[in-house]
């Protein structure tokens, strides 16, 4: 099923490489709210955003899982410390077995699908590239109203007043204009 989603993804960004190939030749005349180049540029950059923040959220779980995978190990660990050595000995075969087989089966499938969105993230890129559309990532950087829209303020210590604490999207730069706003929050 992850494979068939990939494929699919691949497949529409074929579409919009076409159609941007197929576009008219004076792109400055385009406007967003045209019928044009515009709609399609703006579907690649949402395209992007999605495609970044979902593997953003995959390799959290991923880390988050990871932790929790560790202190279930350490807990057996500890089960098995309690344990007879007759009875230690009986079951650590079985339980060595599925925690192999466990862990290599979802190694695999996970590295998979991360290579797979990877690849699908990597030529969306390299399409954006082509067609001049460059992706602001703004977190640290002092607050820019030409390029950002401030969402909110954060009271933090790890950022100077006034510059991004929180990125909740990037900024997006179409031939030198902005395209999209980078929506932050501001450290105070």
């Amino acid at each position: 099923m992850l494979a068939e989603q990939i494929q699919a993804a691949v497949t529409n960004i074929q579409s919009l490489e076409l159609k941007l190939q197929a576009g008219p030749q004076d792109r400055g005349s385009d406007s967003e709210e045209g019928h044009g180049i515009g709609p399609l540029v703006l579907l690649i950059t949402d395209t992007e955003h999605q495609l970044s923040r979902a593997i953003s959220a995959i390799a959290q779980w991923e880390s988050t899982r990871q932790s929790r995978r560790e202190a279930d190990q350490k807990s057996v660990e500890q089960f098995f410390a309690g344990m007879s050595p007759l009875a230690r000995w009986f079951a650590r075969p079985l339980l060595t077995f599925i925690a192999g087989q466990h862990s290599a089966l979802e190694t695999s499938a996970e590295n998979s699908a991360m290579t797979g969105l990877n690849l699908v993230l990597a030529r969306l890129r390299g399409t954006m590239k082509e067609q001049a559309i460059e992706r602001l990532d703004t977190l640290g950087q002092e607050f820019d109203a030409n390029i950002m829209h401030a969402i909110g303020r954060i009271v933090t210590k790890d950022y100077p007043a006034g510059h991004v604490a929180e990125q909740l999207s990037p900024a997006y730069l179409w031939q030198g204009r902005v395209l999209r706003f980078a929506d932050v929050r501001v450290a105070q």
